[in-house]
């Protein structure tokens, strides 16, 4: 009606201002969702509030480290990345931000993204307090007039002199790096080295992971396992129990009750699951960065099915053989994981028979090979592998001298003499090593003893393989099939495997 005064009406900034206030980060979300997303509709669902809800809980600082694990494609840098940052400049705009990733155009992208929303027209309208600084040094880092600042890096970049209230660290690792031991260790050095010290004030900062998960020593597992984060697991399929949710101090947010329910099957349709499963190609792949599961039971190299087969007597004219695999060269402080097993072998059929391991230095590794020499069973192995590198090469030089052993029981020192070792120089990975012998596992050959406390840690180790953490045990393993198995011989089929 023409004349009519409609100014005391609220401005849809004034209602969305309200709005946010009321409601926190999920109404922010689904406000300007069409800013940061304008080609992918907005799908509301549990999984979104559940993050919104941990996130909400580090801005308090009720958390203070955490790490969300998610499947691809469930908008996790819209939320953490562009979404958070510029909710909390609403309310904290001295607030500053460092964020990484494995490649630093995902920071770029999601910095331009958070540019475009704190210099949209609905945000202006509702914080019109709110000042952008108007000259921006680079998409990947800009402050605004109030103190706050937005510093992008990658994994491994730039970040000493920026100092932050709060890091977030999206996506850290490389999928391909998956079984790349080496690379996945930087990450966590350098997320634990470098980005630790860049803290603004330590009795306030905060840090947030998230990730799809992708092998057990990957930065979720070293944090989850070492450091006590708190977690957001949130499989695609719904798992009872599962031992990798190790749960969040918020509590159960997740909906779901029935064994493998969807996450979220408003935006992920078993067709669209499918489509993912078979982008991943391998079930290692789906199941840890679409189940967050790292370790499956199956799939990988060494089923685990394939090691419920045991033994409760060792038969009569066994062939014994010892294998070691010891750490890290040098005499002082570095401490490395050494692991030595007994093997038999009758009539085709291979025998788990004991197992020694332990976190050990060079001297006590020493004490460790000494006092097994003594034990029963193990000093009948007419063989001793030992593979001739790092520390065992220094041990095998050793050995014709005798190595100096104190009785446990006794105390009394002897000198013990070793006879049948063999060094063994692998001539290829271990994976190839360890494939030479999967036939013997798949066909129930392979048996382990029926009542040893190690055979769960040995079962779990060779089903986690090569995503696990540890692989000692492989080793020794790969090394004693190789001997009483006649590997050799199986290597050409092994590289054939591996390539299909």
């Amino acid at each position: 009606m023409s004349g009519v005064d409609l100014s005391w009406l609220p401005s849809e900034g004034d209602t969305v201002r309200e709005l946010v206030h009321r409601n926190g980060l999920i109404s922010f979300v689904r406000e300007f969702w069409d800013v940061f997303e304008p080609t992918a509709p907005f799908v509301d669902g549990w999984v979104i509030g559940a993050v919104c809800e941990h996130l909400e809980a580090v801005t308090r600082r009720e958390i203070r480290n955490l790490v969300i694990n998610v499947p691809p494609g469930t908008g996790k840098s819209s939320l953490v990345c562009v979404a958070w940052p510029s909710w909390v400049w609403t309310t904290d705009p001295k607030h500053r931000w460092i964020f990484a990733s494995h490649d630093y155009q995902l920071v770029l992208r999601d910095s331009n993204r958070m540019l475009r929303v704190l210099g949209s027209e609905l945000y202006r309208e509702a914080w019109p307090e709110f000042q952008l600084g108007s000259d921006p040094k680079a998409a990947g880092q800009f402050e605004n007039l109030h103190g706050g600042r937005r510093f992008g890096t990658s994994i491994g970049g730039k970040g000493v002199g920026w100092h932050s209230d709060t890091q977030v660290c999206d996506d850290p690792h490389k999928p391909k790096d998956a079984t790349n031991r080496d690379a996945l260790a930087k990450v966590s050095e350098w997320w634990s080295g470098t980005m630790a010290t860049r803290r603004a004030n330590p009795e306030t900062f905060a840090r947030v992971v998230i990730m799809q998960r992708l092998a057990e020593d990957d930065l979720s597992g070293v944090l989850l396992k070492e450091q006590g984060y708190e977690h957001l697991c949130l499989p695609m399929h719904y798992t009872p129990k599962a031992v990798w949710d190790m749960g969040s101090s918020l509590g159960k947010l997740d909906p779901r009750t029935e064994p493998g329910e969807l996450l979220w099957p408003e935006r992920f349709s078993e067709q669209s699951i499918r489509d993912l499963e078979a982008e991943l190609k391998t079930p290692q792949n789906r199941s840890a960065q679409l189940e967050q599961n790292p370790v499956p039971d199956s799939g990988g190299l060494i089923e685990k099915a394939w090691l419920e087969r045991t033994w409760s007597e060792l038969p009569k004219g066994i062939r014994l053989v010892q294998s070691w695999d010891f750490g890290f060269k040098g005499a002082n402080a570095s401490h490395s994981r050494v692991a030595g097993m007994l093997w038999g072998e009758l009539n085709g059929t291979f025998y788990a028979v004991d197992l020694v391991a332990g976190i050990w230095n060079y001297p006590e590794s020493r004490r460790q090979f000494a006092a097994a020499q003594a034990r029963s069973l193990w000093s009948l192995a007419a063989i001793k592998l030992i593979e001739a590198k790092a520390n065992g090469s220094a041990i095998i030089s050793e050995l014709s001298e005798g190595i100096d052993w104190q009785d446990p029981e006794t105390g009394k020192l002897a000198r013990v003499f070793v006879e049948g070792v063999k060094p063994v120089s692998p001539i290829d990975d271990k994976a190839t090593r360890l494939i030479a012998h999967t036939d013997l596992f798949e066909a129930g050959k392979v048996l382990l003893p029926a009542s040893a406390l190690w055979v769960a840690d040995y079962r779990a180790e060779l089903v986690a393989f090569p995503r696990g953490a540890k692989d000692d045990l492989v080793d020794v393993t790969s090394q004693a099939l190789d001997h009483l198995n006649g590997a050799v011989t199986r290597y050409a089929e092994a590289l054939r495997k591996l390539k299909r």
